[in-house]
Order: structure tokens, then sequence, then C-alpha cells
């Protein structure tokens, strides 16, 4: 409950400044983890995009395979809830 005379603002404003106290911040790892994840994935894609693909030779038959799309997705999807939760719970 809000006490007599005292203004709406400063009363938020101490909410404010007793949820800061209280947050503690986070680990570097985190973010160095976090960095690492974007600075591969950026060079990865790099390479996948500038790269062409390779002919096989003639006498050797081609096997029927996938790109690789479905497998990458799931990594980066794995990869991006491992970080999210590592970020939510302020713990690595």
């Amino acid at each position: 409950m809000l006490r007599m005379g005292v203004d709406r603002e400063e009363a938020a404003r101490a909410i404010v400044e007793s949820a800061k106290a209280g947050r503690t911040p986070l680990p570097r790892g985190v973010w160095v983890l976090g960095i690492a994840i974007g600075v591969a994935g950026a060079i990865l894609a790099a390479i996948a995009l500038t790269r062409t693909p390779g002919t096989a030779p003639a006498h050797v038959p081609v096997a029927d395979t996938s790109s690789g799309l479905g497998l990458g997705l799931a990594i980066g999807l794995l990869a991006g809830v491992v970080v999210g939760y590592a970020l939510g719970r302020r713990r690595l």
C-alpha cells in the first residue's frame, strides 16, 4: 500500500531500485558462449553461401542425400534453447 504523502513516481522508483539491487549480473561465460555461437554461425553461414558444390567423377554413382537443412535447424534450435535457458536461469 502507498503511504499518505508518498508520490506514486517515488514509490515506483523505489520498487525498481530494489528490484535492480537484487538482480545478479550475468556471468561472463554466458556472454562469451553467446558471442562464440553467433560468430560460429555467421562464419558457417558465409562458408555455406560462398561454397560451390563439387561435382562427383562420372564413374562414381551419386547417392541421394539430403542437404542437411533439417540437421542444421535442429542443432541451431538446440543451441538456442540451451543458451536461452542459461540466460533465463542466469547460470551456466
